[in-house]
């Protein structure tokens, strides 16, 4: 009883080569049914590519009836956090480009520098959809946990979601394998789990959101 809405299309949308491909990954969605389809600005030092292109995949867009989310990213990218993105997505002026604000990127792209509920604020009426990562601190590292075992308040991140009358697609994002050192890239971790650990991790984590996002 499974249903797709949404497709990790994500493509550096700053590169034309990158925009020919993302086209055609949008014409798969759409024979999936999918009505979101995610994707990256980019570079801030890339910025007026991103612009030149954006014209192409908002015709794609519309001739597809979907909706374009860009993802909130790492440092130095044109989208750090929802106040940035509301300057961009103004310029863009187009319904069929909205935001995808990823909680855990936007905490580790300003290095925990944010308050993560006034800058999801900020943005509540440009967003498409939402990712949930939930960070842990285990010193020098940073990782990622299942959704309300990490450092994130989202008891009351996802009570300000249920009240603020919008509705849109919550995804659970939880990537236990990857970790920063001192904030720097990413990398690949030697933990592993078993598929039965992984499973029960995502169950609880989706008992979470939903006890605290239907208020019951």
């Amino acid at each position: 009883q499974l249903k797709t809405i949404t497709f990790s299309g994500h493509m550096d949308l700053s590169s034309s080569e990158n925009v020919n491909l993302f086209l055609r990954k949008m014409e798969f969605a759409k024979a999936l049914g999918i009505k979101y389809i995610a994707a990256f600005a980019g570079l801030k030092t890339k910025a007026r590519d991103f612009f030149n292109n954006t014209g192409r995949v908002i015709q794609k867009a519309e001739e597809l009836e979907m909706v374009v989310v860009l993802e909130t990213e790492t440092p130095g990218d044109l989208l750090p956090s929802g106040a940035e993105a509301i300057r961009v997505l103004q310029q863009i002026g187009s319904d069929r480009i909205r935001l995808l604000y990823d909680f855990g990127n936007v905490y580790f792209a300003n290095k925990g520098k944010v308050n993560l509920i006034e800058d999801f604020a900020k943005a509540l009426d440009i967003i498409g959809v939402v990712h949930l990562k939930d960070p842990i601190i285990d010193l020098p590292f940073l990782a990622y946990t299942e959704i309300g075992k990490g450092i994130f308040d989202y008891t009351t991140i996802l009570k300000y979601i249920r009240n603020s009358g919008r509705r849109f697609p919550v995804v659970l994002e939880i990537p236990y394998f990857i970790r920063s050192r001192s904030w720097e890239p990413f990398e690949i971790s030697s933990a592993q789990k078993s598929l039965h650990e992984i499973e029960e991790i995502a169950k609880r984590s989706l008992e979470f959101v939903k006890k605290h996002l239907n208020n019951h």
